[in-house]
Parts: C-alpha cells; sequence; structure tokens
C-alpha cells in the first residue's frame, strides 16, 4: 500500500522527527538499519504496522517489529498552533506543536534477570540517540524536527510480567518533543 505524502505542517513534523531518529548513528545501530531507509523502516507514524492475520499481533510480530519508535501528534493541549511573527507590511505565522515517540525494545534474554543491567543499557541507548538528535535539530538542514526540548512523560518502564507470555519482554519509554518552525 503507498503511503500519502505529507503536507502541511502537522505531517511534515511527523515526517521531519521520524528522519531525526533515521538520521542518528545510534538509532540505526540499536534498530539494526544499514541506512536512513531502513531506519525509516522502525520509525513508524502512530504505531506499528498492523497484524497480518486477525486484529491482535502474535508475539512473533511484536518480537520481529522490536525495537522500534513511534511518533505521532501530541493528545495534550499545545499539540500544534500558529503564532504571528511578523510586523508592518509583513503578516507571517510560526508554527509550533508538541509531537509524542515511544521507543521500545526488547528485553535481552542473557540480561533479563538483571533490572539494574536492563535499565543501565537502556537508558544509556536512550541517551546518545536523545544527544545525537539534539546535534541534528541544530543542524539547520530543515530535515530535521527543529525541537525546542525533549522531556520523557512515561518510563523507561518494563512490561508487567503477566503480559510478558503475550507480548514478550521489553522496555519502552514516552517522550515529549515541543518544536517550532
Amino acid at each position: 500500500m503507498s503511503e500519502t505524502t505529507a503536507v502541511g505542517p502537522l505531517s511534515k513534523s511527523v515526517d521531519a522527527l521520524r528522519t531525526t531518529f533515521a538520521d542518528s548513528a545510534r538509532f540505526r545501530t540499536w534498530v539494526g538499519a544499514a541506512d536512513q531507509a531502513e531506519a525509516l523502516e522502525r520509525v513508524h507514524r502512530f504505531a506499528i504496522p498492523p497484524p497480518r492475520i486477525g486484529s491482535e499481533h502474535s508475539i512473533d510480530e511484536l518480537r520481529a517489529a522490536r525495537p522500534y519508535a513511534a511518533v505521532w501528534t501530541s493528545p495534550e493541549d499545545g499539540a500544534f498552533g500558529m503564532d504571528h511573527s511578523s510586523s508592518g507590511d509583513s503578516f507571517q505565522y510560526q508554527h509550533a506543536g508538541q509531537l509524542a515517540a515511544r521507543l521500545v525494545w526488547d528485553v535481552p534474554a542473557e540480561i533479563a534477570d538483571n533490572p539494574a543491567e536492563i535499565f543501565v543499557r537502556f537508558n544509556n541507548e536512550l541517551g546518545v540517540i536523545l544527544t545525537e538528535m539534539g546535534d541534528l535539530a541544530a543542524d539547520g538542514s530543515g530535515t530535521h524536527l527543529a525541537f525546542s526540548s525533549v522531556r520523557t512523560t512515561e518510563g523507561p518502564a518494563r512490561v508487567h510480567p503477566k503480559l510478558v507470555p503475550r507480548l514478550g519482554d521489553f522496555v519502552e519509554v514516552d517522550l515529549l518533543f515541543l518544536w517550532r518552525t
């Protein structure tokens, strides 16, 4: 199925954040991607693709999908706005908003019994990915999301043990990016 081309500030901001993730060298390593195109296959708009069969993903589909990032417009107040940024004869607006992202990573079996190691590894990756994304955001290329801040909104957290048989063992974190054109 072909994808609709992003137009307008909301859709373009989602795609710019996807590109920012995909251009992070550490994110590419984290998802096993050789280049931006492969990395973009692991940065989803809103959620991972639907299951092949039925209404729920199988555990094998979920494991195959991880690690990944998903990006969407934040449902909170301030998801999008336009501010007048000109005076005199010039009349222009700046676009601004919030984007949410979720990073999900499978817990390696060899450290499944060591929660401290799980979170140190995950936080190490997360920290380097976000630092690289900040550098990309400041590059002025126009292809990366020029975010002014990023913060965690939930997690990092490990899936509840009762859900592991159905979903697999993973860690996830939710992030909030504030951006302005």
